[in-house]
């Protein structure tokens, strides 16, 4: 089978990135033929590992441009995609794509004649839709909550998404309101939930016996790290032997430093920066913090509990509540709630007994995430998609 999946930043450090880059993996290594087409290249090489059966190339070439190509071709580049609308021209680089994006998406998809092509984003999905042939499978995975979208990416979605073969979710929630959205009985595409995988799976259980807590994201404000902050403020003062450790870069590294100095927190919250092995860090940690104010998914709760570590998380929309069980796999807080957060982290640090206990319960639940057994849900649509509409498989 050919199965092509179309990004937009293929060589960066995204979640969209990992989670396509996994799943790629996956299906190579059960046989399949597989493409990760990236929109842009800023780098050498992209930065996850990538199986040598997946072939990975840009359309737009940022790390090594042809002079006389990019002489006709920047001039487009400054100019917002004109098929997403005046609403999406107000946004600025990197939130808006461009016109040339456009472009180079359209001339790529209206070449394919088989097998499936999995778009990553509206705007790409928008692009394959206006310029691709009916001769391949179109699935559009989506990674943020359908009510993240503003007014104007909504109304196209509404006007176009009705021409894909399949929508497929993250998380149950977000397949409910895409169903809403997309009604069956009005011609609405195949709605299906298939979760991120982990990218590996066999790590051996975290010893749980060192004082540090673990956080994970991007530093921007839908992460919370800024609740978390003041939530570990209360945490310190019951249990100062204990630290905090922040994984991840962003915008907001001078707020969080600022604030973790005014509240005299400089030996107790570190920013360690993005980490190139995170699977090396988890078991240094005797839990996990998930302090987001929205999520696509929640991914790094699952890292967290393949290695054995408890996790506490806001019970945010809509990832967290569908990976932990409260009180068996971790605990849900309600969200937003830093005293409820603290109270939460305060009792996995009293109580090494309960670590252990959900974190054994959580290792378990995390199996189910391995990435041969979500290939297997993506082999399955693939074929249902194709056999539907008797398009060759590639």
């Amino acid at each position: 089978m050919r199965i092509r999946y179309l990004v937009r930043f293929g060589y960066g450090i995204n979640g969209i990135t990992r989670s396509v880059i996994t799943q790629a993996n996956a299906l190579a290594a059960a046989g399949h033929q597989v493409e990760v087409v990236s929109l842009r290249r800023h780098s050498e090489r992209p930065h996850f590992r990538l199986d040598p059966r997946v072939r990975m190339f840009p359309l737009i070439d940022d790390f090594d441009r042809d002079p006389s190509w990019w002489e006709t071709a920047a001039a487009l580049d400054e100019r917002s995609a004109p098929l997403l609308g005046s609403g999406h021209a107000r946004l600025k680089p990197p939130q808006r794509f461009s016109e040339l994006e456009e472009r180079e998406c359209a001339r790529y998809v209206g070449e394919l004649r088989d097998g499936v092509l999995v778009t990553t984003q509206p705007p790409l999905s928008l692009f394959a839709i206006r310029y691709g042939s009916p001769h391949f499978v179109h699935i559009a995975q989506e990674h943020v909550n359908y009510d993240f979208y503003g007014q104007s990416m909504r109304q196209l979605m509404t006007e176009h998404f009705g021409k894909l073969d399949a929508i497929v979710t993250l998380t149950a929630a977000d397949a409910a309101a895409y169903r809403r959205a997309f009604p069956a009985d009005r011609g609405g595409p195949v709605i299906r939930q298939i979760p991120n995988a982990l990218h590996r799976w066999g790590f051996p259980p975290a010893p749980l016996n060192r004082p540090v807590i673990s956080a994970v994201g991007r530093l921007q404000h839908e992460k919370g790290f800024d609740l978390l902050i003041e939530a570990f403020e209360q945490v310190a003062a019951a249990h100062p032997d204990w630290q905090l450790r922040i994984y991840g870069a962003g915008p907001l590294k001078p707020a969080l430093r600022s604030m973790i100095e005014q509240r005299h927190l400089y030996n107790h919250v570190l920013l360690m920066g993005p980490s190139d092995d995170l699977d090396a860090e988890y078991p240094k940690s005797s839990l996990l913090v998930l302090s987001s104010r929205y999520e696509g998914f929640g991914l790094v709760l699952l890292e967290a509990m393949a290695h054995g570590l408890p996790v506490v998380a806001f019970d945010c929309p809509h990832g967290p509540g569908e990976i932990i069980d409260h009180g068996r796999t971790g605990l849900l807080v309600p969200p937003q709630d830093v005293a409820a957060l603290a109270a939460a982290v305060g009792k996995l640090i009293d109580s090494p007994e309960l670590r252990a206990e959900l974190g054994a319960a959580g290792r378990r639940k995390a199996e189910r995430y391995r990435p041969e057994i979500i290939a297997r849900q993506w082999e399955e649509l693939f074929a249902e998609l194709l056999a539907a509409r008797g398009i060759p498989p590639g």
